[in-house]
């Protein structure tokens, strides 16, 4: 074999290899798109073992934040243009009344146009709430009630159809215990205002503004005392700012049954309160039993949630419930108590119709922007990607034989969701799974109709036994995302993130392996590390690795954490975002071996036209960099980052890179180089 060395400031460049000879430079439109792609971002005037990140992203780096926006990336940049795809769909789906393709497509136009026509028209809004809630004698913002009792407030709510998940948000997950059964779910509240704005407390000149916001929402329900409406309204953002602090970094469940809920938390009456929120019309013919499992979120959370209860005045909690409800109902007409009102009933009513009516509208995009051939041609990409993480596990020189057994058993039985479920082709079935819902000329009845549908088909689950293969509850696929499910052990791959820049079938495959094949892998990943070593391959509570694998890991993991906090500057992020960091420097090892298998396969793919001197394996590096290309804002750095559970993307580059042998080796970084340091951090080495 022939091998021919380049030098490119400084770096050899080893063409020759078995894997990286390439016979000729693709001409075609999709490989002058991916060479566009990768020339935005090239910097070559950067040593790449220099710094990776700035070889690869150099020219984006020196562009301007585009107007408006605290954040731009690919994913930002897809998700605004899968907006686009789903504006032209709306429309289109408008111009074919009255002979719509199905009655799910009627329905989705319905609502469509009703949040179209009552845009910021919110007196509807406020007299519906302001006549529901004097049943309770009105909300206790605007004036002094009797009524205090959060849980009565909370029912009646969600008899209503607004289900405001406060307090003690009550839900069906799988059993993590018995994969035959359902189990109800004690969760975490959601909170109005970010919780990384509340975390800076009540003194904080955006949480101020945001208590006036309240404030100007009670006196326009007809409060008259501003200096009690604002006294109301600094104890709703101080209970708000405790709900926002009360979980913690990570995610552990407890099982517990009604009988044992009831005996160490006897404030309320369990089976009374589940059932209420669940529906008392759901559970009629198998009520709840005191034997029946319910999942906690957390082991202490129950006790710190109680506490935040007993220690807040009766009238708060009530007042908290029924503001929650009030910010739910405005947020249908585009009016956001924190954010304020969206700019245009188009940015408002898209996402609410997306979030509405996910089944309906799912059917319709992938039907107008997927085709089968397309979801068809991920799987071996899916496949090599399992392959290579399995890879990374059968070399490791320390894993022990029952780990590795475990883990292997994990990956092939993943069970892989990709684009969206067939039955969303099938209009009859679409239909058949709407066909409850009750239209209504009343906006605001029409939306508490669907919303009390989505809510009871979930609920309605607990008796049924779980299918993970169900394509109802797969079928929200307008994202750009794909995301790992420990509960059910498989990985949906959205329609939404199959398109450019992430995937193109006709492009070369060390370009798909670097950007999709990564994203995959990381997912994947946290199947087998993290909280992913808890569950086994049926998704049940049972640990995978045995105690001498688990403190080798752990070692990896604090190794990982030393090295991201030393990039960061931040002890505190880097333990945020420490399952994130492993997934990403064990996906990138994955997705470069997937990329091995296919290449040995098939051959080495052909050169991007401009890029030709580069070899697969590397362009493979650098359509990975390529992927995680940002511009950040100091407001973004500064509010965001410090609180996201993912690394910044510099890091998201730089950190696995760094870590992987076969990187430095692809480029011969010199060892003591900035990208291939001596010590590593490698979780399975």
């Amino acid at each position: 074999m022939i091998q021919i060395t380049v030098v490119v400031l400084g770096v050899q460049l080893v063409l020759g290899a078995s894997l990286q000879q390439r016979a000729q430079t693709c001409v075609t439109a999709e490989c002058f798109t991916a060479s566009f792609y990768i020339g935005r971002g090239l910097d070559e005037s950067v040593n790449p073992c220099d710094h990776f990140y700035n070889f690869t992203c150099g020219n984006i780096l020196a562009e301007p934040l585009p107007p408006g926006q605290i954040l731009w990336n690919e994913l930002q940049d897809n998700r605004q243009a899968l907006m686009q795809k789903v504006y032209v769909l709306l429309m289109e789906n408008s111009l074919s009344a009255p002979n719509y393709p199905s009655k799910s497509a009627e329905l989705v136009d319905n609502l469509f146009n009703a949040c179209i026509n009552n845009f910021k028209i919110d007196k509807p809004i406020i007299d519906s709430m302001k006549k529901f809630l004097e049943q309770f004698g009105g909300w206790i913002a605007v004036k002094k009630a009797c009524n205090l009792n959060w849980r009565e407030i909370s029912y009646k709510l969600r008899s209503f159809g607004i289900y405001s998940k406060t307090f003690l948000p009550v839900s069906i997950q799988y059993n993590l215990y018995d994969k035959t059964k359902y189990a109800v779910s004690i969760g975490a509240p959601s909170v109005v205002a970010p919780t990384s704005v509340l975390l800076n407390g009540i003194n904080d000149q955006t949480v101020q503004r945001y208590k006036m916001n309240i404030v100007e929402l009670a006196m326009g329900m007809g409060a008259t005392n501003m200096t009690y409406t604002e006294q109301e309204a600094t104890k709703i953002v101080e209970l708000e700012i405790r709900l926002a602090s009360l979980t913690t970094p990570g995610t552990t469940y407890e099982k517990k049954t009604i009988r044992e809920l009831q005996k160490q938390y006897r404030s309320i009456c369990w089976k009374t309160y589940i059932t209420n929120m669940l529906d008392i019309e759901i559970l009629k013919d198998k009520p709840l039993r005191y034997t029946d499992v319910a999942i906690v979120f957390q082991s202490d959370y129950l006790d710190r949630m109680f506490e935040i209860l007993k220690s807040t005045p009766r009238s708060t909690l009530a007042s908290y419930v029924e503001y929650r409800a009030i910010a739910e109902m405005l947020d249908i007409v585009g009016i956001n108590i924190y954010r304020g009102a969206a700019q245009t009933a188009i940015s408002a009513c898209i996402p609410l119709v997306m979030q509405s009516l996910p089944v309906a509208l799912s059917a319709l995009y992938v039907k107008k922007y997927l085709t089968p051939e397309l979801k068809q041609s991920l799987t071996p990409l899916v496949d090599n990607t399992k392959s290579g993480l399995v890879e990374e596990v059968d070399n490791s020189p320390w894993v022990d034989n029952e780990t590795r057994t475990n883990v292997k058993e994990k990956i092939s039985a993943m069970y892989e969701l990709i684009g969206y479920p067939d039955e969303l082709l099938d209009n009859a079935k679409v239909d058949d799974y709407y066909k409850s819902v009750q239209k209504s000329d009343n906006y605001l009845e029409f939306y508490l109709n669907i919303s009390r549908f989505t809510d009871n088909d979930t609920f309605a689950k607990l008796r049924e036994v779980p299918n993970r293969t169900d394509w109802s509850t797969h079928s929200s696929v307008i994202d750009s995302n794909a995301f790992y499910n420990p509960f059910e052990n498989s990985i949906q791959i959205l329609a939404g993130i199959i398109t450019l820049p992430f995937y193109d079938p006709n492009r070369p495959n060390y370009v798909n392996y670097g950007t999709m094949g990564s994203i995959i892998a990381h997912e994947i990943n946290h199947g087998v590390s993290g909280l992913g070593l808890d569950y086994d391959k049926d998704g049940l509570l049972a640990t995978i690795a045995t105690t001498e694998a688990v403190a080798k890991l752990n070692e990896a993991r604090l190794c990982i954490k030393t090295q991201y906090a030393a990039m960061s500057g931040s002890e505190e992020s880097a333990a945020l975002t420490n399952n994130e960091d492993q997934a990403d420097t064990v996906g990138v090892l994955a997705a470069y071996n997937a990329y091995q298998i296919w290449a040995r396969q098939f051959g080495p793919d052909d050169s991007l036209p401009n890029y030709e001197k580069y070899t697969a394996n590397q362009m493979f590096w650098i359509s990975y960099g390529r992927l995680w290309c940002a511009k950040e804002s100091s407001f973004y750095l500064s509010n965001i980052a410090p609180f996201a559970d993912h690394s910044r993307y510099i890091f998201r580059v730089l950190g696995p890179l760094m870590n992987s042998d076969e990187f430095s080796r692809d480029f011969n970084c010199p060892s003591g180089s900035y990208m291939n340091p001596v010590k590593k951090c490698r979780i399975w080495k």
